[in-house]
């Protein structure tokens, strides 16, 4: 643990890796933690705010399967629907609607490719990698 400009946060570090298209442009992430079990997928990479802040740090966060007792199993490779996908760059945060999150994981589970709808509106993309 530790405080972004006041706030509580967690940084995670490891091998994982991502690459984001938000609208036109493309940003990558590194230096990630990933966690698989039977039932889901997670890949955290960055900084995330436990409490609120105006200004975000960079973070890349996609949960998929049977996370926290919902949702279908991620027991393997294939196309999932639903779950959850946030990103923040620049300062700015980019929450994805669940329903509309679609991933498609390889390679035993340890990297796959996601779409989703912005909350704001516009669409998000991309991979990752364990």
């Amino acid at each position: 643990m530790t405080t972004y400009k006041g706030v509580a946060a967690r940084i995670f570090c490891g091998s994982a890796s991502a690459s984001v298209k938000i609208g036109a442009r493309t940003v990558s992430f590194k230096n990630g933690a990933c966690a698989q079990t039977s039932q889901y997928v997670t890949v955290n990479i960055g900084t995330i705010l436990l409490g609120r802040s105006a200004s975000k740090p960079n973070y890349f966060g996609l949960n998929i399967g049977k996370v926290f007792g919902s949702g279908k199993a991620a027991a393997k490779d294939g196309s999932y629907k639903g779950g959850a996908l946030a990103v923040a760059f620049a300062g700015k945060g980019y929450a994805v609607r669940a329903d509309t999150i679609e991933v498609s994981l390889s390679g035993n589970r340890h990297k796959g490719t996601f779409t989703g709808t912005l909350l704001t509106g516009g669409t998000l993309s991309g991979s990752f990698a364990c």
